[in-house]
Formats: C-alpha cells, sequence, structure tokens
C-alpha cells in the first residue's frame, strides 16, 4: 500500500495517495480536487486544479502532477492505482482533453516549402490540412515506433508508423521523413 504524501527529499515533491485524492467538476466545469491527506489537512479543496502527466506519451497512468490555480505545485501521483473510478473517470477525461491528438489514418500530400512542408491527411476526425515549420525539429518517434508530429501552432499529429500506413502514404512518409 501507498503511504500517505511525502516529500522526497531528492526530487522536492510530494508524492500523493492514489486514494486521498479525490477529482471532481465544478458547475462550470472546472477541475477541482480534495485531498485527504495529513500533509495538506483533512478535506483540503482546490477550487482549480491543473493536471499534467510527467512523461504523457510513454505513461499516461502515472507520474501526473497537480497544480493549483497559481501554478503551485500539489504533489504528484506516482500512479492511480487505488483510485476511485469516478475519480479516475474525470481525472482521464481532463488527460484525454489536454493530450488530445488526433491519429492520422492516411496521407494525401505533404508538399515541402523552403522550411516548411503543408501535409493533407486523413484523421480519425475527419481531414486536416496542417504546416510544420522546421520539420526535424517538430517530428519526435516513440519507442513503440508511432511518430508525433508537432504543427506550427502546437497542435500534435499521431502516425500509428511508418509501416502500418497503407502503401500510398508509406511512400509519401519516406519522402518526406527521409
Amino acid at each position: 500500500m501507498t503511504p500517505n504524501a511525502v516529500s522526497d527529499p531528492r526530487i522536492d515533491v510530494v508524492i500523493l495517495n492514489p486514494s486521498c485524492v479525490h477529482f471532481f467538476h465544478s458547475k462550470e466545469t472546472a477541475l477541482r480536487v480534495t485531498i485527504d491527506d495529513p500533509a495538506y489537512g483533512p478535506g483540503k479543496t482546490i477550487l482549480r486544479c491543473q493536471v499534467a502527466c510527467a512523461f504523457p506519451w510513454r505513461y499516461s497512468d502515472k507520474w501526473i502532477g497537480l497544480r493549483d490555480e497559481r501554478d503551485k505545485d500539489l504533489g504528484m501521483l506516482e500512479t492511480t492505482a487505488g483510485m476511485s473510478q469516478e475519480s479516475l473517470n474525470v481525472l482521464q477525461s481532463e488527460l484525454d482533453r489536454r493530450y488530445f491528438i488526433p491519429s492520422v489514418t492516411s496521407v494525401k500530400l505533404a508538399k515541402k516549402e523552403y522550411e516548411t512542408v503543408t501535409w493533407e491527411v486523413q484523421t480519425d476526425r475527419g481531414p486536416r490540412t496542417y504546416h510544420v515549420h522546421q520539420l526535424r525539429e517538430n517530428v519526435h518517434q516513440l519507442d513503440d515506433g508511432r511518430i508525433v508530429i508537432t504543427d506550427r501552432h502546437g497542435n500534435r499529429f499521431a502516425f500509428t508508423s511508418i509501416n502500418a500506413a497503407d502503401r500510398e502514404s508509406r511512400v509519401i512518409l519516406e519522402r518526406v521523413l527521409g
């Protein structure tokens, strides 16, 4: 069993016990959290909570940081194991919103002009056209073979892998990504 919140002097962070953390939404849909832990006192409620994964592409259910409305660290969840299902559902919906990344199902066009590549793709959310400046800096290959490309507005698009793409998409991806 995970102990109640503890400070780790090596990393100066409070590790929260998932069973002591309760997420819910306000009427205005703001994420709120109540932390029932001696480190914070009984039932301390944060009216506007922000959550972020330390490793969003590798571990979506581990090392989740919590901050208050003033951007002050509240602590970190090493895992979500032991959290109530209701809290877990609220947390997962917030993380899904924060890390929304459409999956590219096919590539129709990738046209290079100077330092910018214009992409026309089909995603699981419909057709999209986006522009990527300095492609090499905005392409990230993940350990599981996925590729994530970030456009000039910070939007991310995921490719399952070059090998899993249809023939036309694979030819375009190999030509552009080299």
